[in-house]
């Protein structure tokens, strides 16, 4: 792990020792695979209860992730986890870049195995290979429900989902401007051109039922 990108042991210990147990006096911190937009660490914070395991999240910046909003991913999330959704528990959040130089928030840590997310998949190398096809069927089974549940969630309850006040039109606009962060418009005259007619062509009543929509569905995002 780069030194510069480490979170520091001693900020970090204060941070949580304030928002999360008075009585932790120490951490350990593992950078853990994967997470790569995420920047996501183990930490095992250790007070009058023994040994506390959980997940931080710290997106660098700039973020491979356009726009990318700890604090808002993290609302997100314990909002919809109020409502039942199959997620990690928020346990804080910091906005202020108390912790680190810039916004993270804590998650609890979740046991279990992910799957490789390298080349040639999931079903060519690994442990899920040699699962047998009734293990495969049933964890493909279970990540489908597992995304069936968290897009029943009641968008509307979750005030920090939306791009901003118009909608679809300013998911749109939020697409325009990620793709024009990446490549120069003479680069993409097509995408630009879908783009403004989906914004001039929305259909009457878009915006009355939103939807929560996970932005990565991948086998290996949902542990």
């Amino acid at each position: 792990m780069p030194a510069e990108t480490a979170p520091d042991v001693e900020r970090l210990v204060e941070w949580i020792a304030d928002v999360v147990d008075p009585s932790v006096t120490s951490v350990t911190i593992s950078r853990m695979d994967g997470g790569h937009s995420s920047g996501a660490w183990r930490i095992d914070a250790f007070g009058a209860g023994g040994s506390l395991p959980m997940v931080l999240k710290a997106p660098e910046l700039p973020s491979v992730v356009y726009g990318r909003d700890a604090c808002r991913e993290a609302s997100i999330m314990a909002a919809a986890g109020k409502q039942g959704a199959p997620v990690p528990a928020v346990i804080a959040i910091d906005s202020e870049g108390r912790a680190l130089d810039r916004a993270c928030f804590l998650l609890e840590y979740v046991d279990g195995r992910s799957v490789p997310d390298t080349a040639p998949g999931y079903h060519a190398h690994g442990w899920l290979r040699d699962a047998g096809v009734a293990e495969q069927r049933a964890i493909w089974e279970s990540f489908h429900d597992a995304l069936a549940a968290l897009h029943s969630i009641d968008a509307s309850g979750i005030s920090v989902a939306s791009h901003g006040p118009h909608g679809l039109a300013d998911v749109l606009e939020y697409w325009r401007d990620a793709l024009l962060d990446a490549a120069p418009a003479e680069a993409v005259p097509r995408q630009l051109w879908a783009l403004a007619w989906l914004k001039a062509n929305l259909p009457a009543g878009a915006n009355d039922a939103p939807g929560l929509c996970m932005g990565d569905a991948r086998l290996v995002n949902g542990l």
